[in-house]
């Protein structure tokens, strides 16, 4: 009896963290999908214009959602969205170590005058994105 309690509880003490970062995953995958928003206005703007720089894409500027959009934040594990200079930065309403996790996006212009972006914030450091 106690040995098959032994197993069980060490079961649980795998299954439980992992648990827990399968449900945060599934919530964190709701602000990666709501920054396709600002995501493609940007890639809109800058494909139909000729920019040489995104100074100019900040959000509620050319055709961009304005930031912290009714559109975003209605969401419910997202706190804060804002777009700078292309940059997309959001804050989720997850917080993991007492703070919360955030998602950046940061495009770059390659020689072939498209966009790429990179993906940066502290949902790396936590596996969430």
């Amino acid at each position: 009896m106690l040995i098959t309690l032994a197993i069980i509880g060490l079961l649980a003490s795998i299954a439980i963290p992992q648990y827990n970062l399968y449900l945060n995953r599934a919530k964190f995958s709701e602000v990666i999908l709501a920054t396709s928003i600002y995501k493609n206005s940007i890639e809109i703007a800058f494909a139909t214009n000729s920019y040489t720089s995104l100074d100019e894409f900040d959000g509620g500027n050319l055709g961009i959602p304005e930031n912290n959009s009714p559109q975003i934040i209605p969401h419910k594990h997202i706190a804060n969205s804002t777009v700078i200079n292309g940059v997309i930065y959001i804050e989720s309403s997850i917080s993991l170590d007492g703070s919360n996790v955030t998602y950046i996006l940061t495009p770059t212009i390659s020689a072939k005058n498209t966009l790429s972006w990179n993906t940066t914030g502290s949902c790396i450091d936590a596996g969430l994105c």
